[in-house]
């Protein structure tokens, strides 16, 4: 028997940004807003900033520029601040080496890596279907120096 709601439709990635509280929804793909007063409390409905993003977590640069974590999909997605697609900036569906099963991204905080993004994965979820771990989880760099609007 699965359990009501099964599967469940709850935020993965969450983030306070400029009086947002920014999610991903992987079962939905869905990566969202939902306005916030001073408190966190919600003054309005959630609204889609992008659609077929099966992110995990996620971060937003100054400007609300985000990289998601597409983890089922091996790749790291950007959507602009103004929202629309999502578009992918590193790995693909096709590299199980590159980002096996991306988790997590967040901007380096040093003057020489501000131009970056750390990701860190979970060895891929082929891995866990068919058990053949052959790749460790990783933090991988990976470099912009400005070309996304940061």
């Amino acid at each position: 028997m699965k359990p009501a709601g099964f599967p469940p439709n709850s935020p993965n990635g969450i983030h306070p940004f400029n009086g947002f509280t920014y999610f991903t929804n992987t079962n939905t793909q869905i990566f969202g807003k939902i306005p916030i007063n001073t408190q966190g409390s919600p003054t309005g409905p959630a609204t889609t900033v992008a659609s077929n993003a099966p992110g995990d977590d996620f971060t937003l640069d100054s400007k609300g520029n985000t990289f998601i974590a597409l983890g089922s999909q091996n790749e790291l997605g950007y959507v602009p601040a103004a929202g629309g697609s999502v578009a992918v900036v590193a790995g693909s569906t096709s590299d199980t080496k590159t980002l096996a099963g991306p988790t997590a991204v967040q901007f380096g905080r040093r003057s020489t890596d501000q131009g970056s993004v750390y990701v860190s994965t979970n060895g891929g979820v082929e891995g866990y279907i068919t058990g053949n771990f052959t790749i460790g989880g990783t933090v991988t760099r990976v470099d912009f120096a400005g070309s996304y609007g940061s």
